[in-house]
């Protein structure tokens, strides 16, 4: 007895309807995790940016003031001991979060000091610290004209 099979044009129709039937289930959840997986990255990545510019913009003020104090000390404006800065004018405009401390060594030279400027902050918990060194030469130590 021979074997009735469907004729062609009836496969083709079969196999046309199920491409035209849409996505499956499961081609839809490997979509939505797909894009979630990438949403999640983009909000991670964002939030790293973000901290990474707090940091430098810290970073950057921090710099500022000890060049502001070191110039400031040259000119006798910041007293000559060690421990916390001592302002003799008033002082820049600065986070409140960095804290300048000032060592002053001396060289053996009447008038020439070794001086250190270190400015220290915290970002997430972790001290930060910056660090300046300088000869400063104050004829009021003892030294004559340079």
């Amino acid at each position: 007895m021979p074997l009735l099979l469907p004729p062609p044009s009836f496969c083709r129709q079969a196999r046309a309807s199920r491409r035209r039937a849409g996505f499956t289930l499961v081609e839809v959840m490997v979509g939505l995790t797909i894009l979630l997986i990438v949403l999640l990255l983009g909000m991670v990545t964002i939030e790293i940016q973000h901290q990474a510019r707090a940091t430098l913009a810290t970073r950057e003020q921090a710099h500022r003031l000890l060049e502001t104090a070191l110039e400031t000390l040259r000119v006798g404006g910041i007293t000559l001991a060690n421990g916390p800065v001592h302002w003799n004018t008033p002082p820049p405009a600065a986070n409140p979060s960095i804290a300048l401390d000032l060592d002053v060594v001396g060289t053996g030279t009447p008038g020439l000091v070794a001086v250190a400027l270190t400015a220290r902050w915290q970002v997430d918990g972790t001290e930060r610290t910056m660090r300046v060194d300088s000869m400063l030469w104050d004829p009021a130590l003892g030294g004559g004209a340079p």
